[in-house]
């Protein structure tokens, strides 16, 4: 039922590089078309709204070098 009233919300663990904070992406989706699969697809199909919500949980350090760095 939530797919049918658009109201779906997903949730994903990442494994990042780098610093990461906590904030959001306000990106739409663009639908990248098949030449083939989609010939006959409504190709002025607008972007789908996406707001990605980001947070770090835990920082950590793995003592493998990764040049030009120490540590990963």
């Amino acid at each position: 039922q939530q797919f049918i009233d658009q109201t779906s919300e997903k949730s994903y663990l990442a494994v990042v590089r780098g610093h990461l904070g906590e904030g959001s992406l306000d990106y739409p989706l663009k639908y990248q078309y098949d030449k083939i699969e989609d010939k006959k697809a409504d190709i002025t199909k607008p972007p789908q709204e996406a707001v990605t919500e980001y947070l770090c949980l835990a920082p950590t350090e793995v003592p493998i070098a990764v040049v030009p760095y120490a540590s990963s």
